[in-house]
């Protein structure tokens, strides 16, 4: 059963979205929908990654929360450039990193 359906979450996915798109329940866009369901994840089967394993998760949730960090910390210097500029617009320039 993992052969004809490496990925049986995909394959469903595929067959609802092909029936979604073409909005018709006749019997050609069924078998369609079927074999794109079940060709499709065959054919890309050789290009999913492999399964990683994680060795060090606490690395990984200190880098997640630092890049959201930065990120919101970033939207709040970009917001309050814009709503305190007043009449002057907010000037941009490089970042110069030696």
């Amino acid at each position: 059963m993992n052969r004809l359906f490496p990925a049986p979450l995909l394959s469903v996915s595929l067959f609802g979205l092909w029936l979604l798109l073409n909005l018709s329940l006749s019997p050609g866009n069924l078998l369609l929908a079927a074999a794109f369901g079940v060709l499709a994840p065959l054919l890309m089967a050789p290009l999913r990654p492999q399964h990683a394993h994680v060795r060090r998760p606490l690395v990984i949730a200190r880098l997640i929360g630092r890049v959201g960090l930065d990120v919101i910390r970033s939207n709040l210097l970009v917001a309050r450039g814009v709503l305190c500029a007043g009449k002057q617009p907010p000037r941009s320039a490089f970042v110069h990193i030696p």
